[in-house]
């Protein structure tokens, strides 16, 4: 494989895989799979249709190990960490993509670990930097574009308020649910009253109107990047990222488990992994994900949401920002480096191209007074 034309993505796991069947779908682009188990990922290429696999290489990588990880970016253009979870992850493969100059994308949403990766990336300096996008999943890049949708021509933004809604049907893998739990019973400050306030995952539910099919869905508080991210960006504004399940049964199961202590937590993973397992034939599997902005738009007090929705397999729009950008990073169609800006990467009729090219439905909705 050439360096024109491949895109590297590491992770063998259930977004980095979607990920991957998203590039292959609609792009020319061929796709090294980096896996720590290269059995597990050749299994999954011999899934793929003919005319995918193909294109379609596997390499060994163990991102605990800067020699594999080295080996594993040759010949690619642009490269993606989709091996989450991300909490305590190394930097490891950021580090040897700044050196090499490879264009990198992850789809972190772990606070701690957004907040370490973009500070490797100051101190590794400005000059010559590839492309860099940290956090291109759902949150902090698709909230913060859906932010910068719906507070267009917005004279003051007061509040920005985020929530994911996925459907029960396809349980995810432990890794993810792990990630979820992190957050529940966790203490974390968020941007509340123009001032920062200590609060607890798990806790001070809300409910979001999703448009149809989603509709209203009760969300809990959980830790995100967005606390960080978007109040500067946003003048300050109050930032609240929410998540909620489309079983009430699995809102009240997180809600009792954010009073549990850390440990209590930690295994409770495998517990409900298995419960989503035993539930996932109920429901449905829409999902989307949305932001409402309030604040004050030609003189008058406003609120404004714009949704992502999807009738159907709603886990994908995890995977929308990244499907996007890593393209562009591999044919190389950016002329500036260093961190990507998280709330102008896609313009609203961007967004609006991609998501209906895969059957997605961007929704702007607005009330006044």
């Amino acid at each position: 494989m050439t360096q024109s034309n491949s895109l590297l993505v590491v992770g063998g796991g259930y977004f980095g895989r979607r990920l991957v069947e998203d590039v292959l779908e609609r792009t020319s682009l061929r796709v090294i799979l980096g896996a720590r188990s290269p059995e597990r990922g050749r299994g999954f290429v011999e899934s793929l249709p003919d005319a995918h696999r193909a294109r379609v290489a596997v390499a060994a990588c163990d991102l605990s190990d800067a020699r594999s990880v080295e080996r594993s970016l040759d010949g690619a253009a642009a490269a993606v960490c989709a091996a989450g979870p991300y909490q305590g992850l190394p930097l490891t493969f950021l580090a040897r993509c700044l050196k090499r100059g490879t264009p990198y994308l992850d789809l972190a949403d772990d606070r701690d670990f957004v907040s370490r990766a973009r500070a490797f990336v100051a101190e590794f300096g400005a000059g010559g930097l590839p492309a860099v996008g940290i956090g291109w999943s759902t949150a902090p890049a698709l909230s913060g574009v859906l932010a910068k949708i719906a507070a267009e021509g917005f004279e003051r933004v007061e509040s920005i308020r985020v929530q994911i809604a996925p459907g029960n049907r396809n349980a995810r893998g432990q890794a993810t649910v792990g990630s979820l739990l992190a957050s529940l019973g966790k203490r974390f400050r968020v941007r509340s009253n123009g001032a920062w306030r200590e609060v607890r995952g798990g806790t001070e539910t809300r409910t979001f109107r999703f448009p149809d099919p989603v509709g209203p869905r009760e969300g809990f508080l959980v830790d995100t990047a967005d606390h960080d991210l978007l109040p500067p960006l946003f003048g300050g504004a109050d930032v609240e990222f929410r998540a909620g399940a489309e079983l009430g049964v699995l809102n009240l199961a997180a809600s009792s488990l954010s009073r549990l202590p850390a440990k209590g937590v930690e295994r409770a993973a495998g517990v409900l992994t298995g419960a989503l397992s035993l539930l996932s034939r109920f429901g449905t599997d829409a999902g989307a994900a949305g932001v409402e902005v309030e604040g004050v738009f030609q003189g008058q007090r406003a609120v404004r949401r714009a949704c992502i929705v999807a009738d159907r397999e709603g886990e994908r729009i995890a995977v929308l920002p990244a499907a996007i950008m890593a393209p562009r990073l591999a044919e190389r169609k950016l002329e500036t480096g260093g961190l990507l800006p998280l709330d102008s990467w896609a313009t609203r009729q961007d967004l609006e191209r991609e998501c209906s090219a895969r059957g997605f439905r961007l929704s702007v909705e607005e009330s006044r007074g």
